[in-house]
């Protein structure tokens, strides 16, 4: 299963005394005191607020708002967000988690059989500058 609080599998997870053993070396090497581990607050004690909005009815089989999911989108992976997740500060987390797949459209670029271009469909966003139109003399 994917780490909840960071990257990788939950299995590789340093273990306490791993940590325990990281904040000796650091203290050895680099004289940093007052490195204690903490333990990361479990996915089922999280606290979330509860989802202000309902899910449409057309987008139900798509969405979730279960905690982990919620949890999992609140942030991303860096250090900072690693760390409020460990400590189970989720102050705004999403309302709710659509699992949507892209539209890939793969096309021979050449006649090479293993020679492919990628694209991925989405709406192009209209540039307001491109639409306005001006009238020189």
């Amino acid at each position: 299963m994917r780490s909840h609080w960071a990257w990788g599998r939950a299995a590789d997870e340093p273990t306490i005394a791993d940590q325990d053993g990281l904040a000796a070396m650091l203290h050895r090497r680099l004289g940093w005191d007052d490195l204690a581990p903490s333990t990361a607050v479990a996915v089922r004690d999280l606290a979330l607020p509860r989802p202000r909005v309902a899910v449409p009815g057309s987008l139900a089989q798509m969405a979730s708002t279960d905690v982990r999911d919620r949890a999992q989108h609140a942030y991303g992976r860096s250090y900072r967000d690693v760390a409020r997740a460990h400590a189970g500060r989720f102050d705004h987390p999403p309302e709710a988690v659509l699992r949507l797949s892209l539209i890939h459209i793969s096309e021979p670029t050449r006649l090479l059989s293993t020679s492919y271009a990628v694209f991925c469909l989405k709406k192009k966003k209209q540039n307001p500058s491109r639409l306005t139109t001006s009238t020189s003399p």
